[in-house]
């Protein structure tokens, strides 16, 4: 079997809103961002480039002050690459979990970490329509 496809038997919704355990290994609550781990490569993709057409300077970028700084876009690229080296460690202990067991603790609190990391970013963006519209097409890529 794939590591997609591994991926796709998890069931881990994790939210903005707070965590409480649920019986079929995964953490969830009401309403927020959920970043499922299979889902978490997209969510981490799309934040990234969302993020770059929001630095000043940049064609879809919204006018200062609504747009990222060069140097709130380098604090933020940091983030993301936490967030991807994250997604590849849980990547690799899901390459070993054969269907239908339980998904890994250390999976799971990986998984915490980058969706801890997106909603960094997602807070940290200055307001305006396009950052709204950002952080609307990462919820909607963490509940593929």
């Amino acid at each position: 079997m794939t590591t997609r496809g591994r991926w796709s038997v998890l069931a881990l919704a994790l939210t903005v809103a707070g965590l409480t355990a649920c019986s079929n290994g995964c953490a969830s609550a009401n309403g927020g961002l959920y970043v499922g781990v299979r889902a978490a490569k997209t969510v981490v993709q799309t934040l990234q480039h969302g993020e770059e057409k929001l630095v000043c300077g940049r064609p879809d970028a919204p006018p200062a002050p609504a747009c990222v700084t060069l140097e709130l876009h380098h604090t933020i690229h940091a983030y993301i690459e936490e967030a991807a080296e994250y997604g590849q460690q849980v990547s690799l202990i899901m390459a070993d979990v054969p269907k239908g067991d339980p998904t890994p603790g250390q999976a799971l609190d990986l998984a915490l970490k980058i969706k801890a990391l997106v909603q960094k970013v997602l807070d940290s963006l200055p307001k305006s329509p396009q950052a709204d519209a950002l952080a609307a097409e990462v919820r909607a890529a963490g509940k593929e």
